[in-house]
């Protein structure tokens, strides 16, 4: 079976649809997180040292210097500094554009995945905005899927678009792809939670209505 059709079809001991089955599944609540304290929990999960955790801040690295080699670049092709500064400006504001885009991604994974129906919702106080599957439960696989989806999707097709584009925009293409990595921090935080807890058979899912999620694990 490929890691697609597994995604689509995973061979669980559970009900996707139905998580008030999950306890007499054999699985117990590891982490309630309520949706007004994610900020903190992602904060608190990138702190562990595991693949996901490490390559968010890879990438922010190798993507920064880039854009700063190229400013620089651009600046000695006897460009003045302000217009370094207008197409980085157009990029950052670009970046913000592409969050509808961004959660639209999230919900086609998660629907791909088997989910009846995806929600959306926006704390613009906390900067969270949110895709959500309404009780439907997700492995670990899934999850990640789901979570990573649009950094690799949005990613991919700018570092295409660098092809194509030429100075200026270039300058413009690296600004967006730099803020987009940034504004992942949250998917990255939820796949190095779930990867910390991989070994437990961690699961999740979302309860729109009371704005919390639940992360469950085997009982022993």
């Amino acid at each position: 079976m490929s890691y697609f059709e597994k995604l689509k079809n995973p061979k669980e001991n559970f009900d996707p649809y139905n998580p008030d089955s999950l306890q007499s599944s054999g699985y117990e609540n590891k982490l309630t997180l309520y949706h007004a304290d994610i900020l903190p929990f992602i904060k608190s999960s990138l702190k562990f040292k595991n693949i996901y955790s490490v390559s968010y801040y890879v990438f922010n690295l190798i993507f920064v210097v880039c854009l700063i080699f190229y400013s620089s670049y651009f600046y000695g092709l006897n460009n003045e500094f302000k217009d370094v500064i207008y197409y980085i400006g157009i990029g950052f504001a670009g970046a913000f554009l592409l969050l509808p885009l961004h959660e639209w991604i999230h919900g086609l994974a998660y629907k791909f995945c088997g989910a009846k129906k995806v929600n959306y919702t926006a704390d613009f106080k906390n900067l969270v905005v949110m895709a959500i599957a309404d009780r439907f439960v997700v492995n670990a696989s899934q999850i990640i899927f789901v979570a990573l989806a649009p950094f690799v999707v949005i990613t991919s097709l700018f570092l295409l678009a660098l092809i194509f584009t030429g100075s200026p925009y270039n300058l413009t293409v690296i600004s967006i792809i730099v803020v987009h990595t940034s504004f992942c921090i949250g998917d990255f935080g939820i796949c190095a939670y779930i990867k910390q807890n991989q070994n437990q058979g961690i699961i999740t899912y979302d309860d729109f209505e009371n704005k919390v999620s639940y992360f469950l694990v085997k009982k022993d």
